[in-house]
């Protein structure tokens, strides 16, 4: 995956979809499973997209649930274990 250089940043305020900066990034969107069936496709729709200026690397990432009312969160502290729930993880490295 690469990262799109902007010219301008985008806001941050949660709504990606609607964000013309964002608008003009292609998404990345063949991920797979690490849990239950590691290695399958990703049992829902999720996109990620990556931008950088001088300053500043931004990530934007909109998870799509089927069934959204039927979300649980059992731990939202920062640094929790996520095992057993329902994630996305970003893990940020260079080769």
């Amino acid at each position: 995956m690469a990262a799109t250089a902007l010219e301008k940043t985008p806001v941050i305020d949660g709504d990606v979809l609607n964000d013309e900066i964002w608008q003009g990034v292609a998404a990345f969107d063949n991920l797979t499973q690490a849990q239950p069936n590691f290695g399958r496709p990703a049992s829902e729709k999720t996109e990620i997209r990556v931008g950088y200026t001088a300053e500043t690397f931004f990530v934007s990432v909109v998870c799509y649930d089927k069934q959204p009312d039927k979300l649980v969160v059992s731990d939202a502290r920062r640094d929790a274990n996520l095992d057993n729930t329902d994630a996305f993880i970003f893990y940020f490295g260079h080769l």
